[in-house]
């Protein structure tokens, strides 16, 4: 029983990281009935995809130019993330980090991506130089949180959530993390 609690609490702590990853804010329940049917300028996968592609390519160009317009690699890298390239993100992230190493945005997001190809120690060590620049940032608390709980090391993860919980008692991440510490088994704050 105790294992099919852990399995479980694991589950949903990764499902709750992802939708934080993923989470743009954008409301999908809602749509626009009264929309204009498509016409030849209406986005299709096809124009979308090569205008996005060119847009690559063109980042890409500034940045081999100057390497340190950290503004233009962030910029790539969001776009390759967004893409769900996320080998390639990581290396715009960090070149962009090596001209804006205090970049906290930039360092979640970069974070993001290593967990996602399987770097886990990376993403932690990314979320530690997030709380070293801000020691209340609620997205490297949160992230911790989840990494530890898919790493099986619920004490760690309650002390990354439960952290979260008290210096951000109203933020949207602090309901999630008031769930997730429900799930391993610790009483929510």
């Amino acid at each position: 029983m105790a294992r099919k609690l852990f399995l479980l609490s694991a589950i949903a702590a990764a499902a709750a990281f992802a939708i934080i990853a993923f989470d743009h804010g954008l409301d999908r329940s809602k749509t626009d009935e009264t929309a204009a049917p498509p016409d030849k300028n209406t986005p299709t996968k096809e124009n979308v995809s090569k205008v996005v592609t060119e847009k690559i390519e063109h980042l890409k160009s500034v940045v081999a130019r100057n390497p340190d317009d950290a503004r233009t690699a962030f910029e790539l890298a969001k776009m390759l993330q967004d893409g769900h390239n996320m080998p390639e993100a990581v290396k715009y992230y960090e070149v962009g980090l090596k001209s804006d190493k205090h970049n906290i945005a930039a360092r979640i997001d970069y974070s993001l991506c290593l967990y996602q190809t399987g770097k886990h120690q990376e993403a932690m060590a990314q979320n530690r130089a997030v709380l070293r620049d801000d020691p209340a940032n609620p997205q490297a608390l949160y992230n911790l949180g989840a990494i530890y709980a898919n790493r099986a090391q619920s004490d760690s993860a309650r002390y990354y959530w439960s952290k979260l919980v008290t210096v951000h008692p109203n933020d949207e991440l602090a309901e999630k993390a008031r769930k997730n510490l429900t799930l391993l088994g610790g009483k929510p704050l």
